[in-house]
């Protein structure tokens, strides 16, 4: 699913791009917290759906239009660590562009 939203972002296709990365985000943050429950000595960047979640967070901020509502989103996510590299990734996302 991050592959479709960064096709929509590199098309120009904002609203779409949102859309999907809400429910990339929702997917990705289930799957990072149910690994985490299963592997609880696992370092975070080393669990299911980090480097994805990253990736994706770092391709939806750089269109502009998705920046406040992914922020948005990161700051709704439950794992301490994982929403502190969510906001790492939207920061370098958003320099990049």
């Amino acid at each position: 699913m991050a592959a479709v939203v960064r096709a929509q972002v590199a098309l120009g296709r904002s609203e779409e791009a949102a859309s999907l990365a809400q429910q990339a985000f929702d997917l990705g943050e289930a799957e990072f917290s149910r690994d985490m429950r299963d592997k609880p000595d696992e370092l975070g960047y080393s669990v299911a759906g980090y480097d994805e979640l990253t990736e994706l967070t770092m391709s939806v901020v750089k269109a502009e239009a998705n920046q406040t509502a992914t922020i948005s989103r990161i700051g709704k996510v439950k794992n301490d660590v994982l929403r502190a590299a969510l906001l790492i990734s939207a920061a370098r996302g958003i320099s990049e562009n």
